[in-house]
């Protein structure tokens, strides 16, 4: 009962002294005003990941994306697990540096305190920029995927149904309002319905998982896991295999996602590092289960119906069940959890440009900052997260494609930011200097090992995130990523001369500063005491 009372999806009651003052002494460190409100306990903080980085979900739907580089099954599943191993090292890595600084700031404040002190601060404005504009693209791009399967079920049950532009951009501009409304009205039961979205995410799993493995017609084993293929001409395995690297890390990018929460969470430097090493366990394993069941009975469905739908994967659980009511049941079913995605994606992208535009590094900082004294929300960057989606959602009238050429800078944004985030961690270690205290610490050589390995992928899965899909794209096919990473660049270099030189100054700045004043008026206080 203890564990349940401490733990547990409950936000009601005070934290434990305990935890109060772990996380008072925290923020007092740090810097940073307690303007936020601690709701999240260990379990609600689980439930939030898990739902964030719906894991099994995204392996169900893009699994078949992947068949276009490395073959049919084997190059999907031995992808999937290097992709899982690093990206674990990945999360490994920012488990520690969140247990150092529990902030929503992340990974740019990190970077600030860890880096070399001469280089942190334009390291650490670059970082927060491609990590705001990274998780605004989630945002953006989750009622997308919401869209299309609203889109997908009507063509399902009505073959003469015709997608028009303008319907997916009204339907991810309502999905996006109704999941900013939760966040919004529904905050005081917010970390309550992590338990039921966590509840469904799992009964879930079971509800799709089962049928196709009973019902659906599956392929060789020997197919599945030993059968690689270039289907899209790259004339090299291996380099075919590296450029399908995009659809798994796709799948298990944003193991920040609760680390943008650390002022919400209750004893957050111990609480936050638990959750991301203990939900990124369970995320990849259900994930892996997936894609091996989808490689095992999608070899045998009707094309007819994944053009008709647009999702391949409504296609294979037809082809499983036989049924029309069975898949369009399974299909709602999965609509409803990355409905729970997208709004806890909203939650995590607020925070993150809430706290950049804190430390002063956005136009219209101090309008973005704002808190709410009500209910303890940063209502302003709540609805310009919302803006944003709003925004873009009407370049679908346009082209699907130029959205999705937007939008990903989600991958290659977060990526950076880990990247520079685990080299300062690197620099650190290799200096000598002492890492700052942290309750989740990692002995030296591990750490080292691990940091090492995590960059090392990283940087891997950087190069080919700018590789296309096939060898001699057309502008439409064309992977434009690297064009939209060039813009944030170009926008954010132009504002810090503007206006960011003046207001910005990097976190660790701002801590020494309060440390200095803090020795000062310690110093105060014992010449006084001797008068």
């Amino acid at each position: 009962m203890v564990v349940i009372k401490r733990h547990g999806f409950q936000e009601d009651g005070p934290s434990t002294h305990h935890e109060s003052s772990i996380d008072d002494r925290d923020m007092q460190r740090m810097a940073l005003p307690a303007e936020l409100r601690r709701r999240f306990k260990l379990a609600s903080v689980i439930g939030f990941a898990c739902i964030s980085g719906a894991t099994w979900e995204w392996a169900l739907v893009s699994s078949q994306g992947g068949l276009t580089n490395g073959g049919s099954g084997a190059g999907v599943i031995w992808i999937f697990l290097a992709v899982m191993i690093g990206m674990f090292t990945v999360v490994l890595s920012m488990a520690e540096m969140a247990s150092i600084a529990p902030s929503a700031a992340g990974q740019y404040m990190w970077v600030s305190e860890l880096g070399p002190p001469g280089a942190q601060r334009l390291l650490s404005y670059f970082v927060g920029w491609f990590a705001a504009i990274g998780w605004q693209g989630a945002a953006a791009s989750n009622p997308l995927v919401l869209a299309q399967h609203v889109e997908a079920l009507v063509a399902l049950n009505n073959p003469t149904f015709e997608v028009k532009g303008w319907m997916t951009s009204l339907l991810m501009i309502a999905c996006a309002a109704l999941a900013t409304f939760v966040n919004i009205y529904g905050i005081h039961f917010l970390s309550s319905l992590e338990a039921i979205m966590l509840a469904l995410h799992v009964v879930g799993f079971f509800a799709v998982l089962i049928p196709l493995w009973l019902m659906g017609e599956r392929s060789s084993t020997h197919d599945v896991f030993f059968t690689f293929e270039d289907n899209a001409g790259w004339g090299n395995i291996g380099t075919a295999c590296l450029v399908g690297l995009l659809g798994p890390i796709m799948t298990l990018i944003g193991g920040d996602s609760t680390v943008h929460l650390g002022e919400e969470i209750r004893d957050a430097s111990r609480t936050l590092p638990l959750s991301m090493v203990f939900t990124s366990l369970m995320n990849y394993a259900v994930g892996f289960i997936m894609t091996i069941t989808v490689m095992y009975v999608s070899s045998n469905f009707d094309q007819t119906i994944a053009d008709a739908t647009g999702e391949s994967y409504v296609a294979v659980i037809y082809a499983a069940t036989g049924s029309k009511t069975a898949t369009t049941i399974l299909t709602v079913l999965v609509l409803v959890l990355f409905f729970c995605t997208a709004i806890n994606t909203v939650t995590t992208s607020s925070r993150q440009l809430f706290a950049f535009a804190r430390d002063g590094g956005l136009p219209f900082s101090n309008i973005l900052a704002k808190v709410d004294s009500r209910t303890g929300l940063p209502i302003n960057a709540l609805l310009t997260t919302f803006g944003v989606t709003f925004v873009l959602s009407w370049i679908i009238c346009g082209s699907s494609i130029a959205f999705q050429n937007i939008t990903s800078i989600t991958i290659v944004g977060l990526l950076l930011s880990y990247g520079t985030t685990i080299a300062t961690m690197i620099s650190r270690r290799w200096s000598g200097v002492p890492l700052p205290a942290a309750r989740w610490r990692y002995p030296q050589a591990f750490g080292y090992f691990v940091n090492v390995l995590a960059l090392c992928f990283v940087t891997i899965a950087f190069i080919f995130a700018y590789f296309p899909t096939a060898p001699d794209p057309s502008a439409e096919s064309m992977n434009w990523s690297v064009v939209v990473t060039v813009a944030v660049v170009v926008v954010a270099t132009v504002y810090y001369f503007i206006r960011a030189s003046s207001t910005f100054e990097g976190p660790a700045v701002r801590m020494k500063k309060a440390e200095d004043d803090s020795m000062v008026a310690m110093e105060d206080i014992v010449v006084r005491g001797k008068q």
